[in-house]
């Protein structure tokens, strides 16, 4: 059985196996990282994209929408940081 990048994860360690295709080295984490970051935009750009045709309003969606906007800004940046370093 072959060693995966995420093996330990549950004690806080990953192997230090994450390199993308042209075999450059991430870090030890750094794919984790960076699936983690794509995980947290899928279901923000959804909640942002289906408010339109779904018609949320009000206070309650603005501010919402205000946070998951934040938080989409915050994985995008943390991607393009692990996309510079590779």
């Amino acid at each position: 059985m072959s060693e995966s990048p995420l093996d330990g994860a549950g004690s806080g360690q990953l192997s230090s196996r994450c390199h993308d295709r042209e075999h450059r080295t991430l870090g030890p984490d750094g794919h984790a990282r960076a699936r983690l970051a794509l995980y947290r935009s899928y279901p923000q750009l959804i909640m942002l994209v289906e408010a339109v045709p779904r018609g949320y309003t009000g206070p309650g969606h603005e501010r919402r929408a205000q946070y998951v906007s934040r938080e989409l800004a915050k994985a995008l940046s943390e991607l393009a940081e692990l996309s510079d370093r590779a």
